[in-house]
């Protein structure tokens, strides 16, 4: 049976491919998508799918052959809407041309809809009557050709087997064989490309870009069946919106219909504008996400202008225009739509769609960018001036019923666009305008959005945004506008004759004087005083102005007091506290004459600071006179004789005490001593502290001992003067209790001393009079305990650390002297046997040399003439350093010029421990010797020996006699040689002892020892084999020579334990009476062989690389002879 006839063909009778190559230089590649999802909505389909199909389907026979080549990857696009019998494929989208943007992938697409399969072949290469045959799927059942083209369907999930009531467009990716000669697009479809295209379609849709589709609500991307995304357009749910305004988009389609279908004509019926919430739902993989909008649309039935509505309908544009708004984020800029998104960014933050007018790519708006006029910039201009406003603004009011607080402004048209003159660039002016014309309740204010005529108007700022909570608090309608936007409505309103109230501190006045303030304090109140203050605040603070604000704050009650409640202002001034601390002070006395300056922020306290350095005419300061009223009542004695000097004290007021004198000396700061001399009001004021519980009278009224003021810590000479004698005892009997009093008051009344008799008092906290003192009374300082010479040792510090860096040489030299015969430095010794540290607190002036210990020094004994001083802690140590009363000595010098020299001319069985305690700090401390400590070391016997017996001293050898037991030669010696350091000092300083030069290697000077010991020594000859073979098993090095003299001796000397043929016991041979073995058969006979190998290093220097003597060879060959040894015979033969 041979394939079926075409149904019906759709005759392409013009040259196609020239048209279709034409529409894709004008329609970009990134449309085709787009165009065929634009079809879908046109088709009113609710769904679509795009189906990437990677299979190649080698199914045969075909209704042509010519068709194989479109029987490999596609692109399926499906979408539930039939395709009727009036759809003309070629005429499809809203110019008719926007399906053909599909030729740049293919050149042959198939469609799919009801009982038809239609086969486009622009080029006719396989069907040249038509170039578009279509057969009915239903009727031609049994064809095996045409059942093989719809297995390609097969990703579709759609039934052939019956009507198919959807519509599949199949896409054949053009090969690269098609593309060679392919009239329309020379340029291959892959895989790669298509996949990249759903992905960026993906993203689109993903933000927002099937908003405005009226009818598409699902979206899905695949590839061989598995989803790559699927989007949802869906409404809000009832707990998402207001059902009120917002209405489901299903209505969109319907309203469309009802506004400009049949036979409606423009300009009758009323506009429409709706409010829709709707969620984008995405999925990708894994990756699932909701993006909300609220979406304006608005339906007008005309634009005002006959012959433009007749031109729009012709190219079926109605005047139908939406805004939507994202509801959980803000767009970086929205874009332009007309259903579907074009490729303009407005900046705007919303999306806008309309039926604007467009050019066939869609590229750009009619005359987008361009000053000359046509009909379809007009149109443009109506959809963005006319209805594009007015749905933004009835967004505006309906988000303002519901989101006003979480919007604020963002969704208002962008005001920084004005320099473009793209119609979306000057949206905010037209917006403005129809906000003030109709006085729109759209301006935020704390408690909800209100009208022009309600709000309080002012540009944002940060000042501003400080006082919103006083505000709100208040319930002031305050509308807070960016600066531009604030300056917009300000030229806009005047424009329009509307009067704006602006928000200032004389009308928040007036909004406070009809009742909107509480009379108690709170926590905003703070803030309304200052921005009712704000002129003022701004101002200079004149004579005119304080009259001013006195008369404007009249009836106000906005003063708060310590009373805790607001105050107006009285014919007295108030008392301005300075800070808080007098504001604390002061907290018991006058409150309702004082303001509470927690309520005071800092802005109004400078100003009434202000106000009150220029007179006490609205506030002042309380002054040293006030304390006369203020001080009997803050703090109470128990009703003193007004006679009486001093009496007891509450200890509990001691911090009252400290805080009023902190505030007198703030009072003389500036004014310095002067003042504290000429005043007498405190004179007979109870604020002098004493130890014991006491206080007296500033000035005291009859002769009395003065009063010793400690600076500082008061405890130290306390503790000092009460160590000794009653006489001593009643020196502190009048000492000021420093502990209470501030530094500041401490200097205020020592400056004072000297030029105020009658205040009593005296000073002793100068170092140079105190040192003196102490020097003078030795014997004092001698009798304290070490922990006392420790407070005075560290008060001596303190003062050094204050005064020390201002004395002259003269001073510092005379104060030096002194300071060697205080007797409160720590000396350091030790007795027998020298294992534990005594220390003693003596003057370093009685030592002919003294010495600055090091630390960590081991115990010494006392050695003639020497002291050794460590300081207990670092007031010591600083005495020392800065008046250099110690000399000073590094480790290296201390222990070879000082310690080792001394310690030989004490006769001590004990310091011999001593010496290697030393010797082994002095290697712990040097972990890298210099080549003079090398050279001083080596001078000395300071290595402990291996070999010690109980009774005896620790023994000393010194370094050059050393050998290392971890070394190579170690071996040669024999241990009761006596050549080892003792073990435990090896391994403490190995690594130093080894820098230091202790015996590692073999040299000429040991080689030669160890030659003559094992030729002298009486011990076993097997034990003496083991040390000649360990020792000939060294390697040499290259430059390992000796003198000839030596060289002679060494080969002379018999040290070598050898086996001679004529007696089997060892006998000693020298090495030139011997042989190596590997020459045994060459001489054995005559000379002896040494059983081991040798290097031939060794060899050179034994003298066994030299050739046999003859007259050796000839006896040997003798030898041989006669015991018939032939294998002797020939050795020697060869050799000679």
């Amino acid at each position: 049976m041979g394939p079926p006839a075409p149904s019906r063909n759709f005759e392409q009778n013009s040259p196609v491919t020239t048209i279709l190559r034409q529409i894709c230089e004008s329609y970009p590649e990134s449309s085709c998508l787009r165009e065929l999802l634009q079809n879908a909505d046109d088709a009113q389909a609710s769904e679509i799918e795009y189906i990437l199909d990677t299979k190649t389907y080698d199914d045969s026979p075909l209704i042509h052959p010519g068709l194989q080549a479109y029987h490999g990857p596609a692109l399926l696009v499906k979408n539930n809407k039939v395709f009727t019998d009036r759809d003309d494929p070629t005429s499809t989208g809203k110019y008719g041309q926007g399906f053909n943007s599909c030729f740049h992938w293919t050149d042959g697409p198939w469609i799919l809809s009801r009982q038809w399969l239609l086969f486009l072949d622009p080029h006719r290469e396989w069907s040249p009557d038509c170039g578009g045959p279509t057969y009915d799927i239903l009727s031609f059942q049994g064809s095996v050709e045409l059942q093989n083209h719809l297995k390609t369907f097969q990703q579709a999930k759609i039934d052939t087997s019956q009507a198919v009531d959807a519509t599949v467009i199949r896409i054949p990716l053009r090969t690269a064989s098609q593309a060679e000669r392919s009239k329309i697009v020379n340029r291959q479809a892959t895989v790669e490309e298509i996949t990249k295209a759903l992905y960026d379609l993906g993203q689109e849709i993903r933000e927002g870009g099937m908003l405005f589709l009226r009818h598409v609500r699902r979206i899905t991307a695949k590839i061989d069946g598995t989803i790559l995304w699927e989007a949802r357009n869906t409404g809000a749910t009832d707990e998402d919106a207001n059902a009120d305004t917002i209405r489901s988009m299903k209505s969109i389609p319907t309203a469309f219909e009802q506004m400009y279908a049949g036979s409606s004509s423009a300009g009758e019926g009323k506009d429409r504008s709706t409010l829709y919430h709707v969620n984008i739902h995405y999925c990708e993989g894994e990756t699932k996400s909701v993006r909300s909008f609220l979406l304006q649309h608005l339906m007008c039935r005309s634009s005002g202008d006959i012959a433009l509505d007749t031109w729009a309908r012709k190219r079926k544009l109605f005047p139908w225009a939406a805004v939507a708004a994202p509801l959980n984020d803000i767009l970086p800029t929205g874009r332009l739509f007309s259903c579907l998104r074009l490729p303009i960014e407005t900046g705007q933050p919303v999306h806008i769609h309309g039926l604007f007018s467009i050019v066939p790519d869609r590229g750009r708006l009619s005359s987008s960018g361009q000053t000359s006029r046509d009909s379809g910039s007009e149109w443009n201009g109506f959809m963005f001036r006319n209805c594009v406003v007015t749905a933004w603004t009835d967004l505006l009011i309906a988000r303002s019923l519901v989101a006003w607080k979480q919007d604020f402004y963002k969704l208002w048209p962008r005001l920084n666009l004005s320099q473009s003159i793209d119609l979306w660039s000057s949206l905010d002016d037209h917006v403005f305008d129809r906000i003030i014309r109709r006085r729109l309740p759209v301006w935020n204010a704390p408690d909800s959005c209100v009208g022009l005529e309600q709000g309080f108007f002012v540009p944002d700022s940060d000042v501003v945004r400080a006082y919103s909570n006083a505000f709100r608090a208040v319930h002031l309608p305050l509308v807070c506008l960016e600066e531009r936007m604030y300056q917009k409505l300000l030229r806009r309103a005047s424009e329009h004759a509307i009067d704006i109230q602006v928000l200032s501190p004389e009308a928040l006045r007036l909004f406070l004087r009809k009742g909107h303030l509480s009379q108690q304090i709170h926590d905003y109140t703070p803030l309304l005083l200052q921005y009712c203050l704000q002129d003022f605040v701004d101002g200079v603070a004149n004579v005119e102005k304080r009259s001013q604000l006195r008369e404007d704050f009249r009836d106000v009650r906005l003063w708060p007091t310590l009373q805790n409640s607001l105050a107006v202002m009285k014919d007295e001034p108030f008392l301005l506290p300075r800070g808080m601390e007098e504001s604390t002070l002061f907290s018991r006395s006058r409150q309702s004459d004082t303001l509470d300056l927690k309520y005071l922020t800092p802005r109004v306290f400078a100003l009434l600071e202000c106000y009150a350095a220029k007179g006490p005419h609205l506030v002042r300061h309380r002054t040293i006179s006030d304390l006369e009223i203020d001080w009997t009542q803050l703090y109470k004695v128990g009703s003193p004789d007004k006679d009486m000097e001093d009496c007891n004290r509450d200890k509990e007021d001691d911090e009252l005490l400290r805080r009023i004198w902190a505030w007198i000396c703030a009072r003389f700061e500036g004014a310095g001593i002067s003042s504290l001399l000429t005043t007498h009001h405190l004179d007979c004021l109870f604020l002098m502290p004493l130890n014991g519980s006491r206080i007296r009278k500033l000035v005291s009224s009859r002769t009395r001992s003065p009063t010793l003021i400690l600076e500082g810590d008061a405890d130290w000479m306390h503790e000092l003067l009460d160590h000794r004698n009653s006489n001593l005892n009643s020196l502190a009997d009048f000492v000021l209790d420093t502990k209470i009093l501030p530094t500041a008051a401490i200097e205020l009344l020592s400056s004072a001393a000297t030029e105020r008799a009658d205040l009593g008092l005296a000073i002793s906290s100068d170092l140079q009079s105190l040192v003196a003192w102490l020097a003078s009374n030795r014997d004092f300082v001698s009798g304290l305990s070490s922990p006392k010479k420790d407070i005075l040792t560290r008060q001596l510090d303190l003062l050094t650390w204050q005064q020390g860096p201002l004395l002259q040489p003269e001073a510092k030299y005379t104060l030096k002297q002194q300071m060697l015969q205080l007797p409160i430095f720590r000396q350091i010794t030790a007795t027998a046997p020298y294992r534990v540290i005594s220390t003693g607190r003596v003057s370093i002036g009685t030592s002919n040399r003294a010495i600055r210990a090091i630390e960590g020094l081991p115990p010494i004994p006392s050695l003639p003439g020497l002291a050794f001083f460590e300081p207990l802690d670092e007031h010591e140590r600083h005495l020392l350093e800065f008046f250099d009363l110690l000399e000073k000595l590094i480790l290296e010098d201390l222990f070879f010029d000082i310690l080792m020299p001394n310690m030989k001319e004490v006769n001590d069985r004990n310091l011999a421990e001593v010496k290697l305690r030393l010797v082994d700090f002095v290697l712990d401390k040097t972990l890298r010797p210099s080549d003079k400590f090398k050279f001083r070391f080596a001078q000395f016997e300071l290595l402990p020996r291996s070999i010690r017996f109980s009774s005896e001293a620790i023994q000393f050898r010194s370094l050059a006699i050393t050998v290392d037991p971890k070394s190579t030669i170690s071996s040669l010696f024999f241990e009761d040689e006596d050549v080892f350091p003792e073990a435990g000092f090896l391994k403490r300083h190995y690594e130093t002892l080894k820098l230091c030069g202790i015996i590692r290697v073999l040299t000429p000077a040991i080689l030669m020892e160890r030659a003559k010991t094992f030729a002298i020594c009486s011990r076993d000859k097997r034990q003496l084999l083991v040390k000649v073979k360990d020792l000939l098993s060294i390697p040499l090095t290259e430059n390992f020579n000796l003198s000839p003299a030596s060289l002679e001796q060494f080969r002379a000397l018999k040290w070598l334990p050898v086996q001679c043929s004529s007696n089997p016991e060892l006998q000693m041979v020298s090495p030139g009476n011997c042989r190596a073995v590997d020459e045994k058969e060459l001489v054995d006979l005559v000379l002896s062989n040494f059983e081991a190998s040798v290097m031939p290093g060794w060899r050179a220097l034994l003298g066994w690389d030299q050739v046999i003597e003859r007259p050796i060879l000839i006896e040997q060959l003798n030898k041989s002879l006669a015991l018939i040894s032939s294998r002797r015979v020939d050795k020697i033969l060869a050799y000679l």
